[in-house]
């Protein structure tokens, strides 16, 4: 991330001139100061990198390089030191993104609030951070908290349109106008997502803003059904599985739609779907977000199917 190159409304990608200042005379010089040899294995230039990474059908994939652990201390200082020799100004104070990767779901716990801190430590202490070193900076660095809602009678459940505002009220401790604001479909930074062409039923995705963070200082919010995940399937640019109109004129939709027939059919005997709610917030509200909810208003903001009408 490049501080530098911060503009309100909105930061710039960067320009071609830019990557190749920053892979020829940062990132590879870095590279090959820590891994030495092995470094040459890294094409001499921009150029002859993008070259390397852009396939037969001009899809880029790029390959990665793993640092050594005695190595990773110094790669950013010694990238730092790279650039600012050859004056890339834009590059100065840039910042490193570190993201915990695969570990979605990997503690879960009860709504209990001495259940969510020991689901915390554990979570850190899995992934090899260490609480007390992160205390001084726990503003930079964010966690996704979810909140699973299902039904003990076998059901499945979905989210009422007209509750997202009021959910969003009660989870980040905000004013009802605030709420009301920013899960309105004028919204730039809202996203409604319509339950198997529901309108009164939907998702939603939403990035409140300073202003109507709230006391959790929420960065993301999102709010979805778990029944996706039977068809999720990335491919193509689409995250499930999908029938395009091409699929139709050659005839060849038989097979898709045989397979979800029969996919949604078994699905209606074994599979309640659920909601889920889950927000993005600074690590020193992990164990305390999304644990005192109103239960009459999580209630009368759901709606129940029985599996077979569902599916």
């Amino acid at each position: 991330m490049f501080p530098a190159l911060y503009q309100e409304g909105g930061t710039p990608t960067l320009s071609e001139d830019q990557l190749i200042a920053f892979y020829e005379k940062g990132l590879r010089p870095a590279v090959v100061d820590a891994l030495g040899y092995r470094g040459d294995e890294l094409p001499p230039n921009y150029p002859s990198a993008f070259f390397r990474a852009q396939g037969h059908n001009k899809k880029l994939a790029f390959q990665s390089f793993e640092i050594p652990s005695w190595s990773i201390a110094e790669f950013g200082s010694d990238l730092r030191r790279h650039l600012s020799a050859a004056d890339v100004d834009w590059a100065a104070d840039f910042k490193f993104i570190h993201q915990l990767r695969g570990t979605k779901n990997q503690q879960p716990h009860g709504v209990g609030g001495e259940d969510a801190t020991a689901a915390l430590e554990e979570f850190l202490d899995a992934n090899d951070l260490i609480q007390h070193e992160l205390e001084d900076d726990e503003d930079e660095w964010y966690i996704d908290v979810g909140l699973e809602i299902s039904s003990a009678d076998g059901e499945c459940i979905a989210i009422r349109t007209d509750a997202h505002g009021p959910l969003y009220e009660n989870i980040a401790r905000v004013d009802t106008a605030s709420a009301t604001r920013i899960t309105s479909v004028g919204s730039s930074k809202y996203y409604r997502d319509p339950t198997s062409h529901l309108t009164a039923a939907s998702g939603c995705r939403c990035e409140p803003g300073s202003r109507a963070w709230g006391y959790f200082h929420i960065l993301y919010f999102q709010m979805y059904l778990t029944d996706k995940a039977i068809t999720y399937r990335p491919d193509s640019g689409h995250f499930g599985k999908f029938l395009s109109g091409k699929d139709i004129i050659d005839g060849t939709e038989a097979r898709y739609l045989e397979g979800i027939y029969q996919l949604y059919k078994a699905a209606s005997t074994s599979i309640a779907s659920s909601a889920r709610i889950e927000v993005r917030v600074p690590l020193r509200f992990g164990d305390q977000v999304l644990l005192d909810l109103d239960l009459d208003l999580l209630r009368t903001s759901l709606l129940h199917f029985p599996r077979d009408d569902w599916w």
